[in-house]
């Protein structure tokens, strides 16, 4: 039980609550764990703190759902590491997951990804408007339910990939995690893409083209990356950088 400041609007209220610090049910735990961090701001050194407790999500005209949540919160910590132990979680878990920026309460603009599972989410991760926190937060049901004893493996493919590496400029502001995810997706025969280097403004893209039935041809490969930087300047305003 939560003050009304402690909790997102919509939360249940108690009929008969004891004080104004325990009048709502919680629908979330970043506000405990935001608290106990405060409450140590004076340690310099890196630390996280974690909880796995229920929320109480409302439902009209019936009992609120009681969902387990684990949840947690970094202090002095770079976010690249907190995303590091959050993908360590998930890859113990096999599970795999996206990171797609979306924008919600007490989180700093355009700092908060969403992390999602067969295109659900899941979780959340990202740097809190106060107090240079990191906060995530999960639901365990979903975890167990998407997590796997065996890692799935695919076959080695016969035919070798062609690698390139492309550099971009784009606009300020550019979400660079959805250049990443559309590049992916601009054709089947793009094996996989990652975020090699950034210097200033450019961004520079490894981009593995496979075929599984036959090797490329450098025209083939041509082709591909033609339609990835008309897609790039189309969709996001990037331009190649020689």
């Amino acid at each position: 039980m939560v003050s009304k400041n402690n909790t997102f609007e919509g939360s249940l209220r108690l009929n008969n609550p004891l004080g104004p610090e325990s009048e709502y049910l919680r629908t979330t735990l970043i506000y405990s764990l935001k608290k106990a961090a405060m409450e140590n701001s004076g340690e310099k050194e890196p630390f996280h703190f974690f909880e796995m407790a229920n929320v109480y999500i409302p439902k009209t005209n019936n009992l609120p759902d009681e969902k387990m949540t684990l949840a947690g919160i970094f202090a002095n910590t770079k976010f690249r590491e907190a995303k590091g132990i959050i993908e360590s979680l998930l890859n113990e878990l096999n599970i795999k997951a996206e990171f797609v920026q979306e924008e919600l309460k007490d989180f700093i603009p355009g700092q908060r990804i969403a992390i999602k599972s067969d295109g659900k989410e899941i979780g959340e991760l990202g740097n809190l408007e106060n107090g240079n926190l990191i906060y995530y937060e999960f639901d365990t049901a979903r975890l167990k339910s998407l997590s796997q004893d065996f890692v799935k493996y695919t076959s080695i493919a016969q035919y070798p990939p062609q690698i390139e590496d492309i550099t971009l400029s784009f606009p300020e502001k550019t979400k660079i995690g959805e250049v990443l995810t559309h590049i992916k997706l601009t054709d089947k025969l793009i094996e996989n893409v990652e975020l090699k280097d950034i210097y200033k403004d450019n961004y520079t893209f490894r981009i593995w083209y496979q075929d599984p039935s036959k090797n490329l041809t450098d025209k083939e490969v041509e082709k591909i990356r033609t339609k990835i930087l008309e897609e790039v300047k189309r969709k996001f305003g990037g331009t190649i950088k020689n």
